[in-house]
């Protein structure tokens, strides 16, 4: 399209300037088809674009040559756009070449420049420009600006003699609380704090502490302190999580004040399981007490904590959590962390769910010292608990006087979490793979056992479900893996996975009646209880009457309370449409970026923060997917030139969008044949 408007003598400046005018997905990926060292127009229009296209095309370039295009980053942290100057200080503040550049715009008139360019340098090595920045600190009449250049002028440089102890560690940050006359915040009494030990064995003294949290607190941001990281990294990470979890309950209990919301980044920083658990817990709190903003807060210092059971956290609240707002920042948080990574992001999902200390027979040993006691779990993910001598008990004991006391506790605590942690990620986990199974997600033969044989949890997922063979995305064969470890057929016999092949869930639309029903008797015989419907799941194929049909129309007429609807769609990935006059919507969507295709419920109507009344269902209707524009008080609707009629529609996908209106559908309240009148 783009060769065929240029050969008819339309400027590639105005097909940019369309893009940027219109920037859905399409004219975003055209931007960033743009930004190489050739295509000059781009480049020379780049500080013209509004806020998000200019986002896009300006991390493009950088990501072409940073060196090249750092001064046009460097040029543009003056934009009058907050958005625009936080997103240009995460690419720079990664890019040490930049450095001198960014020291160049202290001299701004704008006072948001000068303290982004003090943010950005912080996170390099500064000496050699100490007296540049003493100079720019003296004339500096903002006092967060003069405080943020003052402390790049007495940055911290962690040399590796000062971190070789607990004691030279501690007489460091002595020095460094007299030299900056810090102290903690009056509600933080950190001499009561949980004592922590160094990597040494010897407890830090409290000044440590008192210097990580300085760290943290000079700007109330949700971003990372490389220096802090530089101590805590030698720190016992269960006395980190316990301090950061004393930390976080505080502030809570205080009200988790916005102004002091550094302190989500200390304690992602610090925190283990138990500091997540804790934010998970609060994520969910903040959301049912219209504290969206704290909460993806939250969400992004789970992103900085980085660990396997954070980011499998807001891979479920990016996947299922109801709130839009921090539902997004959990998918952003994902996406950025991915490409850190350098995976897609189901691969990364993949890669982060822990084994959780269980061995490949799916066992682990809880030691007491003088007993020990073996945790195993069964196809339903209860756990079982037997003892030295073989004997199943109910409950893991408590320690007595004959256990190693240091052990024993260590034991206990370790099985607490466990539940915790086996809970969270077994429900994460099913919805993943049902979520697998209604895209037709593939894994190559390698991965699929990499995820599926190796890990003990998945493992004992895969026991429960029917796999395929697949071709070029049709089904070739299927094969149940069994718990020693070989594959068999829906006729019981051996069957043998070929290299190079693409494994995935079966649906049983894809199904022969014959296959499908052998399938289920062969789970029936062996007591097989699936993770969640498959081989039972409701099929949904297209009418005779709809095949002469644009939209679907069996649900229409149906009437249903709308806090019913919008909760059980949402839980199942849908959004709702644009809030139009008086606070009121009229569809909820559902889109698959990599088939193109959307599906729109359409309902009567609900208003925002009135959904208890009942509405009646209308048309769904298919279409291509990011064509409708959606948001506040806009009125952008499906087309019929964007309309996809229902036979066109991929069978997995057409069934799946049936499956999900019809599950929501059961709780309906009654019915009206003349909906199409009462329209």
């Amino acid at each position: 399209m783009q060769k065929k408007l240029l050969s008819e003598g339309i400027n590639e400046k105005h097909l940019i300037l369309v893009a940027d005018a219109v920037l859905n997905p399409k004219a975003k990926e055209y931007l960033k088809m743009l930004c190489n060292e050739e295509n000059t127009e781009i480049i020379n229009i780049a500080e013209d674009l509004k806020g998000e296209s200019k986002e896009v095309v300006l991390e493009a370039l950088f990501k072409t040559n940073k060196e090249k295009y750092s001064e046009l980053l460097v040029r543009s942290l003056s934009d009058n756009s907050k958005f625009i100057r936080d997103k240009i200080a995460g690419l720079l503040s990664s890019y040490e070449g930049c450095k001198k550049q960014v020291l160049g715009i202290l001299a701004s008139k704008k006072t948001a420049t000068r303290e982004i360019a003090a943010k950005i340098l912080m996170n390099f090595d500064m000496r050699e420009f100490k007296v540049e920045i003493e100079k720019f600190a003296e004339k500096e009449k903002n006092e967060k600006v003069k405080i943020l250049l003052l402390n790049i002028v007495n940055a911290d440089y962690l040399d590796t003699e000062i971190l070789e102890s607990a004691n030279s560690i501690s007489s460091y940050c002595s020095e460094r609380l007299k030299k900056t006359s810090y102290t903690a915040p009056e509600w933080m009494v950190v001499e009561g704090f949980t004592d922590v030990k160094y990597e040494d064995g010897n407890v830090l003294s409290k000044d440590v502490i008192t210097y990580i949290i300085s760290k943290y607190s000079l700007e109330n941001v949700v971003e990372r302190n490389l220096t802090a990281e530089k101590v805590i990294e030698r720190c016992n990470k269960a006395d980190l999580d316990a301090l950061g979890s004393e930390i976080l309950n505080l502030w809570i209990n205080n009200g988790a004040d916005t102004k002091q919301k550094w302190v989500l980044a200390l304690v992602s920083a610090i925190g283990g399981f138990n500091v997540v658990n804790t934010l998970k817990t609060q994520i969910d709190v903040w959301s049912k007490t219209s504290r969206g903003a704290i909460a993806c807060e939250a969400v992004k210092a789970l992103a900085l904590n980085g660990s396997d059971d954070a980011l499998i956290i807001i891979d479920s609240i990016a996947r299922k959590f109801k709130h839009k707002q921090i539902k997004k920042a959990a998918g952003e948080a994902f996406v950025s962390a991915a490409k850190m990574f350098n995976l897609t992001e189901d691969d990364l999902a993949d890669k982060i769910i822990p084994d959780l200390g269980f061995n490949k027979r799916g066992e682990r040993v809880f030691d007491f010292g003088s007993r020990s006691f073996t945790v195993s779990f069964g196809l339903d993910f209860s756990l079982k608990i037997t003892d030295n001598t073989g004997k199943v008990i109910k409950t893991m004991p408590k320690p007595n006087k004959s256990d190693d006391e240091l052990k024993a506790k260590e034991a206990a605590n370790e099985f607490k979490a466990l539940k915790k942690q086996m809970k969270t990620i077994v429900s994460a986990q099913s919805l993943r793979l049902e979520m697998a199974l209604a895209v037709n997600r593939l894994w190559k033969k390698k991965d699929w056992e990499k995820l599926f044989v190796e890990n003990p949890i998945m493992h004992n997922f895969s026991l429960g479900l029917v796999w395929g063979i697949y071709e070029d995305g049709e089904l070739k064969d299927t094969f149940r893996y069994m718990e020693d470890g070989s594959f068999n057929t829906v006729d019981e016999e051996e069957y043998n996975l070929i290299d190079n092949s693409f494994i995935g869930l079966v649906h049983p639309l894809e199904l022969e009646t014959e296959t499908l029903e052998g399938w289920k008797q062969q789970f029936e015989d062996y007591e097989i209880v699936q993770p969640f419907p498959q081989l039972q799941r409701k099929v949904y194929t297209v009418t005779e009457e709809e095949k002469e049909m644009k939209n679907i129309e069996r649900f229409a007429g149906t009437k249903i309370n709308g806090l019913s609807l919008v909760g059980k769609l949402t839980k199942m990935g849908w959004y709702r449409g644009s809030i139009q006059d008086a606070g009121c919507y009229y569809q909820f969507y559902k889109e698959d970026e990599k088939i193109g295709i959307g599906a729109e419920l359409q309902f009567e109507y609900l208003g925002v923060g009135y959904e208890d009344e009942e509405t009646t269902i209308y048309e769904l209707v298919f279409y291509k997917a990011s064509t409708v524009e959606r948001g506040s008080y806009v009125y952008d609707e499906v087309t019929d030139e964007n309309t996809i009629v229902p036979m066109k529609v991929p069978k997995r996908f057409f069934s799946e969008i049936l499956y999900d209106v019809d599950r929501t559908l059961e709780a309906k309240t009654g019915f009206t044949a003349n909906w199409k009148m009462d329209r």
